[in-house]
């Protein structure tokens, strides 16, 4: 049985999209210097799934928690778009770059909305 690697939240509102980390694996998630070698993972779309330092989300980028513990490192990161249709084509990339990151970590990533 395959090990949920990643569970979070990715919500869509008003012109705006959402991610929040329910969990995230030990296994996954960077702990050293924020300029030290992070991970990052560049799916096949293009999106990229990166843990460095904070949660976080922006153009093509989705941020998991990483070396950060700190009290902002635990806000949700949010990204406002110019029209709901521009958000739910960003909503789908993003989750396939992340299905894809937990296939190449051999994990199951568990996304919720």
């Amino acid at each position: 049985m395959t090990e949920v690697i990643l569970e979070c939240r990715l919500i869509r509102t008003q012109k705006r999209l959402t991610f929040d980390i329910l969990f995230q694996h030990e296994r996954v998630t960077f702990q050293g210097e924020d300029d030290g070698p992070y991970f990052k993972f560049t799916a096949s779309n293009g999106y990229e799934v990166i843990s460095r330092s904070r949660m976080d989300i922006q153009s093509e980028r989705i941020w998991l928690r990483g070396g950060t513990s700190d009290e902002i490192a635990k806000r949700s990161g949010t990204m406002v778009f110019p029209s709901d249709e521009k958000r739910d084509e960003c909503y789908t990339k993003f989750v396939q770059a992340l299905y894809e990151w937990g296939d190449f970590y051999e994990g199951k990533v568990l996304i919720f909305d």
